[in-house]
């Protein structure tokens, strides 16, 4: 084959697995949408599904208002940051802008348009990231580690060796691993190939000595700091140390690179500020981040998870002439910090080993690889037996979506109330009722919950126990008003989710107002 003819080769087979790849990870979400019906219609989530109605909440609130992130899921005022979660701003944004409009509709097909483009470059930026230090089949064979191998946490889930609420790691911490980034949020999955690209971006500054690549990295990290603040950290962390290493190699101070690194590490500061003053003097914002911690599982977890991997990856360093060109030893210098960024003194030291699976596999290919065998059957084998984890998670995603549950499936009626409130209630009601209820009343509806979010509602074990109080059955009447005057309660949702908490029907309640009922849901309004 002559060589004009191998780009164009290996670009099909990119592209081909790129495609099977977001296939099998929008496999739940594409069987839901058949299975959706207009009596039991698809809410458009099976993974993280009560981030995913908060981001559409958020679509909607950028939409209809402001730049800046705030909480829909809590009752107090407060003011917001302008770089949280910015994608979502810019989606909803761009939403009214194309619309004209904002439905539901509109707002899940913005949000999972945007997760599929994004997770093509994901794929995309991987393959050119691997290709930079790796040739020909051995390319492949790294890419596939990349995006679907994943550990031995599911052989440990089904031996029982996890504790209850303990799941394995590649099934509950999407920044782990690869594809489960792929069926996850949008800004988790933009963050790998901004990240991955700022990277590179350095890397080819430092080896042509030219401004436009380090000017570009620049230009992603600014871009990675709006839409993924936590990475702009690994980035920061790789590259000093990387010239660091590199310095101490040459025994002397690269004060050209250090020159191209820095504008990448500099101009995303004033957002990392902004967010950090935001986080730590706003009250509600402050109470937010204390109750949003997402620290590390102890050690053995992550051996469980990369375990596969790292076992080849450790073989592989006996080729250091290997690991010494072409600039590769930047790749175990990026492995060397994991486990420091893994463990920081940082609350979201658990996002700071995003990204690492891909070193990591690069490395593996090379211990598994045998230049002078060209089959290569061990290293085959040694993928496939990576995969059963990855199945594991589309199967079992799968298998939920088609068991229909009502967490993930919204009936006529309930869609009905929630249109009702979308049409009724402005910005400063505030809604009781149940968690679950609650979580997806502002995708819906400019008012705010009372109750509907784990981290984004604040105080949100009190809040819960006043919930549940108010349906209880034996609570007395005063301190059911007490609940609605402390949070300022102005309606009340009852449905089954608020049956479920103790069976008090708000209708027994002088001074309650019914203003909707049909099917299972009544609202009522606050008249005192």
């Amino acid at each position: 084959m002559s060589a004009s003819r191998r780009p164009a080769r290996q670009w099909r087979w990119v592209w081909g697995w790129s495609l099977v790849a977001l296939f099998l990870a929008n496999l739940p979400y594409l069987v839901g949408w058949v299975l959706s019906t207009p009596d039991s219609r698809f809410g458009g989530f099976y993974f993280l599904v009560v981030d995913g109605h908060s981001y559409l909440a958020k679509m909607r609130h950028a939409a209809l208002d402001g730049w800046q992130f705030s909480l829909p899921y809590t009752h107090e005022p407060h003011t917001g940051a302008f770089n949280t979660l910015f994608l979502y701003s810019l989606l909803g944004k761009g939403l009214v802008l194309v619309t004209g409009k904002v439905q539901v509709e509109g707002l899940l097909a913005a949000y999972h348009g945007a997760r599929v483009l994004a997770g093509l470059a994901l794929l995309l930026m991987v393959d050119r990231f691997i290709a930079h230090f790796v040739p020909g089949a051995m390319r492949r064979l790294a890419f596939l580690l990349a995006v679907f191998a994943s550990g031995l946490g599911w052989l440990l889930a089904l031996l029982g060796r996890f504790e209850v609420g303990n799941v394995p790691l590649e099934f509950w911490a999407p920044d782990a691993f690869l594809f489960p980034i792929l069926t996850g949020p949008p800004h988790i999955i933009l963050s790998v190939p901004l990240l991955l690209g700022a990277i590179l971006a350095i890397l080819r500054a430092w080896e042509t000595q030219r401004w436009g690549a380090a000017m570009l990295a620049a230009v992603l990290t600014v871009t990675l700091a709006l839409v993924r603040p936590t990475h702009g950290i690994i980035f920061g962390a790789v590259m000093t140390a990387a010239w660091c290493v590199e310095a101490w190699q040459r025994r002397r101070i690269l004060w050209l690179r250090a020159g191209q690194l820095l504008p990448a590490l500099l101009l995303p500061l004033p957002l990392f500020f902004h967010l950090y003053w935001t986080l730590s003097h706003e009250p509600v914002m402050r109470q937010w981040t204390a109750q949003n911690p997402f620290s590390s599982p102890p050690p053995w977890h992550y051996l469980a998870g990369y375990g596969l991997l790292l076992l080849p990856a450790l073989w592989s360093l006996r080729r250091r002439e290997w690991w010494q060109l072409d600039q590769r030893w930047l790749l175990l210098v990026w492995l060397a910090l994991v486990p420091f960024l893994a463990y920081a003194p940082f609350q979201a030291q658990r996002r700071l080993v995003a990204g690492a699976q891909v070193p990591l596999a690069l490395a593996a290919a090379r211990g598994l690889w045998r230049d002078e065998k060209r089959r290569n059957w061990l290293a085959w084998t040694w993928l496939g037996l990576t995969l059963p984890g990855t199945l594991f998670f589309v199967l079992g995603g799968t298998a939920m979506v088609a068991a229909r549950p009502p967490l993930l499936f919204h009936a006529t009626d309930e869609i009905a109330a929630l249109e009702w409130l979308s049409h009724h209630t402005t910005a400063d009601d505030i809604i009781l009722g149940a968690m679950e209820t609650g979580n997806v009343i502002p995708v819906y509806a400019d008012a705010r919950v009372l109750l509907g979010h784990p981290i984004e509602t604040i105080q949100v074990a009190q809040k819960e126990a006043a919930v549940k109080a108010f349906f209880d059955l034996v609570t007395p009447e005063e301190t059911r008003r007490e609940i609605l005057r402390r949070y300022g309660v102005t309606l009340i949702v009852y449905g089954p989710q608020e049956r479920a908490l103790g069976g008090f029907d708000p209708a027994h309640l002088p001074g309650l107002e019914e203003v909707y009922a049909a099917g299972r849901y009544q609202l009522f309004r606050v008249k005192e």
